[in-house]
């Protein structure tokens, strides 16, 4: 027996069912997260007077601006969430898209250990979640995109319940 993917029917879903007399807005911030600012794109559609939080997580690639929300008609996974309810935020991860990187990515790899671990993009993570909850007084969903998320985004999803 074959199984669809969840993720897969979300996005046809998306895909197939438009929401007419959306008026999406994007703006862009960037927030104090570790030791640089982090990028946080803020997608809502302008008519929606109590839209719920989704924060969209990218993983390896590259960032989250063009993993979620291309600037071409149809391609916006974030512009369809927004378009059905939802205040999408999509961050980048501390060095990827147009958050600022560390210092030591401007030397040769040699000169310096490894720059990220795990912990840096959980505590990113968790740098945007309570900014958006700050920002919107609003609990937040938070997704990487994929199915498998990763554990300190579910750490945070149970600590953090609707």
């Amino acid at each position: 027996m074959t199984r669809i993917n969840p993720i897969i029917l979300v996005v046809l879903g998306l895909a197939l069912s438009r929401t007419a007399g959306a008026q999406i807005q994007r703006q862009d911030f960037l927030i104090p997260g570790g030791v640089r600012r982090l990028h946080v794109r803020e997608v809502r559609d302008h008519h929606n007077a109590k839209p719920r939080n989704l924060i969209l997580l990218h993983g390896g690639g590259l960032g989250g601006v063009p993993s979620f929300d291309l600037p071409v008609a149809g391609y916006s996974l974030a512009a369809d969430f927004a378009k059905r309810g939802f205040r999408v935020f999509v961050r980048d991860v501390r060095g990827w898209g147009s958050s600022t990187k560390p210092r030591e990515m401007d030397q040769p790899p040699q000169n310096s250990a490894p720059l990220v671990s795990t912990k840096e993009p959980a505590d990113d993570i968790e740098t945007v979640v309570d900014w958006v909850v700050r920002r919107t007084h609003k609990n937040t969903h938070c997704s990487d995109g994929r199915v498998a998320v990763t554990g300190r985004a579910r750490t945070l999803a149970a600590d953090q319940p609707l």
